[in-house]
């Protein structure tokens, strides 16, 4: 499964002086408004997914029971939250790409979580993860053409999915777009660009960006 791309953005954080190394931990809650303010969509990912990452590493080390993360002050929907730090520790602990579920519950031992649940994370955590690139992509300068050379495939995910806030490759370069560049807001002209704007820099089609704006 294709892995997060988040060196760059590790990078662009020491540099502003919010991380002091790969490894530091940085509190969301502790970050003074300016500087979060300046936080671009995918370091703003980067910091919750390493804060949550630290979390479930913490718990595991403790216990060395995955069913004791359940444990915690966390439910279901709180992991779904923190799925793609779950999936990548667990990936990284047993030195594996999960396949599917039933795959999950055999290495972990998991039983407090039904196989449904199980695989909830699992697609949770790809479609995260294949959503975090499309935003580093964007930031990184890629135009239109580019998103759509990344496949969900890569991260695991089938043509077409459920229970997301996406569907299909098409609505997820939407929202991250329309979350990028903060198309709620664009009708304030004097703070954002325009959408023909918008569409000029990612040279997208402007009938796509204006969808970006209404459907999202």
């Amino acid at each position: 499964m294709q892995k997060g791309n988040y060196n760059k953005i590790v990078n662009n954080l020491i540099k502003k002086g919010i991380l002091k190394n790969s490894n530091d931990i940085c509190s969301i809650d502790s970050i003074a408004v300016k500087i979060f303010m300046s936080l671009t969509p995918a370091e703003h990912n980067y910091l919750i997914y390493h804060r949550d990452l630290q979390k479930i590493r913490d718990v595991y080390l403790k216990y060395g029971d995955w069913n004791k993360i359940f444990d915690e002050d966390y439910n279901v929907d709180d992991i779904l939250d923190m799925a793609e730090p779950f999936m990548d520790y667990v990936e990284e602990v047993y030195n594996v790409n999960i396949e599917d579920a039933n795959h999950l519950k055999e290495l972990t031992g998991i039983t407090k979580l039904t196989i449904k649940e199980l695989n909830k994370i699992i697609i949770t955590s790809r479609h995260t993860k294949y959503l975090n690139d499309i935003y580093i992509a964007i930031e990184d300068g890629a135009k239109y053409k580019d998103l759509l050379k990344i496949e969900p495939k890569d991260y695991g995910l089938p043509e077409k999915w459920t229970g997301q806030i996406t569907k299909d490759k098409k609505s997820a370069i939407m929202f991250v777009i329309h979350s990028e560049f903060s198309l709620d807001a664009c009708n304030n002209l004097l703070l954002y660009p325009s959408l023909r704007e918008i569409a000029n820099y990612l040279e997208a089609p402007l009938s796509f960006i204006i969808d970006c704006f209404k459907k999202y």
